[in-house]
């Protein structure tokens, strides 16, 4: 049988298989469809008020990256312009400026190391520091380094450490990193953001040497070279990609900014569509441990009625659906349990209002088979984690 297909909007095909299942635009083509019905007038006067908060605040700024602190920029909307007003006014006549687009998901530390090395040390890479030769140099007063040789095992972090002191001995003007979306698919990784870290921490600059004193002779150090300015979207970032060591290497000043602009450049170059041929056990790995975090931060209720659920998707002889991966629970039935059988909540407003705060927080997903006008929700992992979850939360009481 032939596909059916329709118009929306007169812009794009929307496909109706034999399934039911629709298939939808690409990113790209939503993308270039409502650049097309955007309002520019609207869009200019934003741009303007965006520069205007540049020029009111860019000072300040410029001089929080000169006390060894790196800024970052959260809140509604797209900072990609915002950041890059703020670097060609205010960063590029003090020193080296390097725009990386985090959100290009071709894009990973190994690359922005080979950047640095072949632009501020003239393509000569620094002698790789042993292990202990990097944890001894990084004893006594230091801005925020690892305190343990183990938090240094990776080839990359030791890379990282040894380019960052070349660049704090021989670059002599700072070099600032604009990171548009530091919690990007390629730069994710704990030891991505280590290595972006300890580049920033052990770049200080050899100022001077004492000449009198008890310390005559050694050097001391006044600021670092490589400061960083970089944006954030995700809501649970800090949670799963900074441990206690990264957060004090980068030394965050946080900024709260809404431009309320659209994410045109983020998707169009952002989503690929080899990313669909992600292997479905790695994607599930991910998935539990980032939600076994985030289930930590929550609070009682919300545990206990993400418990529930749990429950039903694992309960044998549940007449639950299967939609691709997982299996879904009715949101009906789930809600009932947890209005009337456990107790958990006293109204469905209350209810609704903990299960889009799960949504947001991507521990539960929900599908709408409007066909059949059925809603249906799951936890994303496969049975085996489920059932873990369970167990876990049980274990804790």
């Amino acid at each position: 049988k032939k596909s059916k297909k329709s118009k929306l909007s007169g812009q794009n095909d929307v496909t109706r298989k034999d399934d039911g299942i629709l298939k939808w635009p690409s990113p790209q083509e939503c993308v270039k469809n409502i650049m097309t019905l955007s309002d520019m007038h609207e869009m200019v006067k934003g741009r303007q008020r965006t520069e205007s908060h540049v020029k009111y605040h860019g000072e300040e700024w410029k001089f929080l990256l000169n006390t060894n602190h790196g800024l970052l920029f959260y809140g509604f909307g797209s900072k990609r312009y915002l950041l890059d007003v703020f670097s060609q006014s205010h960063l590029h006549a003090d020193g080296g400026v390097l725009t990386l687009n985090g959100y290009d998901p071709q894009i990973n530390i190994s690359q922005i190391l080979d950047i640095l090395v072949h632009l501020f040390l003239h393509g000569i890479e620094p002698s790789p520091l042993v292990q202990h030769d990097v944890y001894e140099q990084m004893q006594g007063p230091r801005l925020g380094m690892f305190q343990s040789p183990l938090e240094l095992c990776s080839v990359t972090v030791s890379r990282a450490v040894a380019i960052a002191k070349a660049l704090g001995k021989q670059y002599p003007r700072p070099i600032y990193l604009v990171i548009h979306n530091i919690d990007g698919v390629g730069l994710r990784s704990r030891d991505a953001q280590r290595a972006l870290s300890v580049l920033v921490a052990n770049s200080v600059a050899v100022h001077g040497r004492f000449s009198k004193g008890e310390k005559e002779g050694e050097t001391f150090r006044d600021y670092r070279i490589v400061r960083i300015v970089a944006s954030l979207d995700h809501v649970d970032a800090s949670m799963f990609l900074w441990d206690f060591e990264t957060l004090n290497n980068f030394s965050w000043i946080w900024k709260e900014v809404h431009t309320y602009e659209p994410y045109y450049e983020e998707i169009d170059k952002g989503i690929k569509e080899n990313f669909k041929n992600i292997k479905t056990v790695q994607r599930q790995s991910v998935n539990f441990v980032f939600m076994k975090k985030v289930l930590k931060s929550l609070a009682s209720k919300h545990t206990t009625i993400f418990n529930e659920l749990a429950k039903m998707q694992v309960s044998e002889g549940k007449p639950n659906r299967k939609l691709g991966e997982y299996e879904y629970v009715n949101f009906e039935e789930w809600k009932h349990v947890c209005l009337t059988k456990a107790f958990i909540v006293i109204s469905e407003s209350s209810f609704d209002v903990m299960m889009r705060e799960l949504i947001d927080h991507h521990v539960i997903e929900k599908y709408d088979d409007f066909a059949a006008e059925i809603t249906y929700v799951c936890i994303p992992t496969k049975k085996e984690n489920v059932q873990e979850i369970v167990n876990s939360i049980n274990s804790s009481k």
